[in-house]
């Protein structure tokens, strides 16, 4: 299995490689429902570090939680301590757990294409601006969650090629020069 993956502020996308199309993951809520995005948040549950659409309805039911936390990895390195509730771990930990758990959620509760036994690979993506530290924390933690990471991108120059990709007949055959907008929750990119 072949996937894009853009771990966001506030929300993470991931799209799948089909046959030549790259339709967006759709993930299956605690109510049953689909949502093209898994919450980027995480939350401690009765003693159990929870994320995505169940750390939301936990937060909803004032279970502690953290929020938007990936734009601790612009600010701090992999052993930063994050607490939430009684669980206190460093970054890379969460956000190895937040992975790790996002994966889980692929194989067993989305609509991706896939098969039980074949490789999880990975294409992701970090903000333009990212440090050092920020990259390193980011591809480690993929790493550590079971992902075979082929590439990182910048997220505007992932925009971009997405962009170009779903639109290359037009913009060959009209020669148009195109801006591609991400407005995020943590960035503002423009490729």
């Amino acid at each position: 299995m072949r996937l894009g993956i853009d771990l966001g502020t506030t929300r993470t996308i991931v799209a799948a490689a089909d046959r030549g199309n790259y339709p967006v993951v759709g993930f299956e809520t605690e109510l049953g429902d689909i949502s093209e995005h898994f919450p980027t948040v995480s939350a401690d549950l009765d003693g159990a570090l929870v994320h995505g659409h169940q750390a939301v309805v936990a937060a909803l039911d004032g279970h502690p939680h953290l929020s938007s936390w990936k734009r601790l990895l612009a600010r701090h390195g992999p052993d930063h301590r994050v607490q939430i509730g009684s669980w206190d771990m460093s970054l890379l930990e969460l956000t190895t757990d937040f992975l790790g758990e996002l994966r889980a959620a692929i194989l067993e509760r989305s609509n991706a294409p896939r098969s039980t036994d074949e490789k999880v690979e990975a294409v992701v993506s970090v903000p333009a601006n990212a440090h050092s530290s920020q990259r390193f924390t980011t591809l480690e933690a993929y790493r550590r969650a079971g992902f075979d990471v082929l590439a990182m991108l910048n997220e505007p120059s992932a925009a971009g090629i997405e962009y170009a990709h779903r639109y290359a007949r037009t913009i060959n055959t009209k020669r148009e020069h195109v801006a591609v907008y991400d407005l995020g929750g943590g960035t503002f990119d423009v490729t």
